[in-house]
């Protein structure tokens, strides 16, 4: 959908777990798309690897301790990221099981030199509660419209 508004700049699209990976691969390759660049790695507030538990239906996601079924994959900071692509980074949309905390605090020098748009989804359940509070009050540090809205789900948004 992004590669498709996007016209004049180009999509990098992460996705750590690597059955999803070779359909995003897939994807792209159906609708033709060449302005993406997809990644087998996932977003973290480290460039390092962490226990994965992958798809198994409805939804994936960092385990913080390694069990049979986990595996381990790359990660990526925000802040390396934009700094190896070269460019500036004008949106942000994480869809990332309840990590997004941690993907947004490797992301501070990205975040304060070129001000992205975020859409986060912010409903996962982590420790207990939504992740929408934390997100909120870490984006909150930056940006001052900031907002939470249901849509099909609950989103945090970011200008």
């Amino acid at each position: 959908y992004f590669a498709k508004l996007s016209t004049k700049n180009y999509v990098v699209a992460l996705e750590p777990d690597p059955d999803s990976y070779r359909k995003l691969l897939l994807n792209i390759s159906l609708n033709k798309l060449t302005n993406i660049l997809p990644l087998n790695t996932g977003l973290w507030n480290a460039d390092q690897g962490i226990q994965f538990s992958p798809n198994e239906g409805e939804m994936s996601g960092v385990t913080f301790k390694k069990n049979n079924k986990s595996i381990s994959i790359k990660t990526i900071t925000l802040d390396t990221l934009y700094k190896r692509i070269g460019k500036k980074i004008d949106y942000v949309k994480m869809d990332i099981e309840g990590a997004e905390i941690e993907a947004l605090q490797g992301g501070v020098e990205c975040i304060k030199k070129y001000h992205p748009k975020f859409i986060i989804a912010s409903y996962h359940i982590r420790n207990g509660s939504m992740t929408k509070e934390r997100v909120e009050k870490f984006l909150s540090k930056y940006y001052s419209n900031l907002r939470s809205v249901y849509s099909k789900q609950l989103v945090t948004i970011a200008t």
